[in-house]
């Protein structure tokens, strides 16, 4: 046997006799503590029976104390928050129908205006030339086209010169007309009654029909504008009631829900709701962040609790009763089923009853069976 081998030997049969040595020491302090406990028994029942003998009661385990809350059907309702915004029926931009240079601004930001009044106008100096000469035109042709009527009602000349007098005549009152509608693009009108908000436009500026020049603002009728996503589409529809807070001015109101979009926009998978607001109020501005507070689920008689008395195991969801039983209180695990939550209260759907006292303080740690005191409720 090499010297290599007789060491290994060695060092495992020192670890059988540590090992020995540790389960011996086990025993021994179990052997002790077994004898502790029955020392305590008989130490326990030699008390009680002198107190008895004497006749005083032992003390009594008064349990764990708890503080309790019935359980009672509730309203119950689960809320989503969007953000949205503050618009006007009538709040639009203000496009030209003509293109050309700026040659005189009417009105400035902030100035009320009316349905038609001139915003700005355009150099129409061409136009005009174009419309000046035209009318002389027109006006020759229209004073041949009277002499010649009356000399053909007199049976004088031919029909073809009378055609002619009365076609020359129309082609240049339709042209006159068409020229008159461009020179009237050439003044930028407002479309609606309200205020000017936005006018970034400045004397020799080049515009066309393609180019917003004001924006014009009514708040005569209100209405808050918001997207909400395509999960809610089922569950949140016209009437339906709304909370409705501007955080910049910090003030709320309740209204409902004026329409709700049947289309579903396919980039951002959401829905328009429109919510009407009363008449405009001081702080209202266009574009005004709004926060629409909206019920998509109600339960008007519902068992709804705090969600963190709410305990979990490897059989599911649990809370801790206070039941009677043996002429005390003693705690019991009830098993639950929980439905919608919403702001730490949740609907619970199974497993309750009505009346039934549920630990709210001091059910941590509690088992099956634990004593408790008498219980205060709240």
């Amino acid at each position: 046997m090499t010297q290599f081998r007789i060491i290994q030997i060695g060092v495992a049969l020192l670890a059988l006799v540590v090992m020995s040595s540790c389960n011996d020491d086990k025993q021994a302090k179990l052997v002790a503590l077994k004898k502790q406990q029955q020392e305590l028994a008989e130490d326990i029942a030699r008390l009680e029976a002198e107190l008895k003998r004497d006749g005083v009661e032992s003390a009594r385990d008064e349990g764990v104390k708890v503080v309790t809350l019935p359980v009672v059907r509730e309203s119950f309702a689960h809320y989503i928050e969007v953000h949205g915004k503050l618009d006007g029926d009538e709040n639009l931009q203000v496009y030209p129908k003509g293109q050309g240079v700026v040659t005189r601004v009417m009105v400035k930001t902030g100035d009320a205006v009316r349905k038609g009044q001139i915003i700005a106008l355009l150099d129409d100096g061409a136009l005009r030339k174009s419309y000046d000469q035209t009318k002389v035109q027109y006006d020759l042709a229209n004073d041949v086209f009277v002499r010649q009527q009356r000399l053909w009602e007199q049976k004088i000349g031919s029909e073809m010169q009378y055609l002619q007098a009365k076609s020359q005549k129309e082609a240049l009152e339709s042209a006159l007309a068409g020229l008159k509608e461009q020179l009237s693009y050439m003044q930028i009108q407002s479309p609606i009654d309200g205020n000017v908000e936005d006018l970034p436009l400045k004397v020799g500026m080049a515009v066309s029909p393609a180019m917003p020049v004001a924006t014009v603002i009514n708040f005569a009728s209100l209405k808050v504008v918001a997207d909400v996503a395509e999960a809610y589409s089922s569950s949140i529809m016209a009437g339906d009631s709304v909370m409705v807070s501007f955080p910049d001015i910090q003030m709320s109101l309740n209204s409902t829900i004026a329409s709700a979009s049947k289309y579903i926009n396919p980039v951002n998978r959401s829905f328009k709701v429109e919510v009407r607001l009363p008449s405009a109020a001081k702080g209202y501005k266009a574009n005004m962040i709004a926060v629409l507070k909206i019920a998509d689920y109600r339960q008007p008689s519902a068992f709804v609790m705090p969600v963190n008395l709410i305990q979990t195991d490897s059989r599911g969801n649990y809370v801790m009763l206070a039941v009677p039983q043996d002429g005390g209180l003693k705690a019991r695990k009830q098993y639950i089923k929980q439905g919608v939550s919403y702001n730490g209260l949740v609907e619970i759907v199974d497993g309750l009853q009505e009346n039934q006292q549920v630990i709210t303080v001091g059910f941590q740690g509690l088992t099956d069976g634990t004593l408790l005191s008498q219980s205060s409720q709240r």
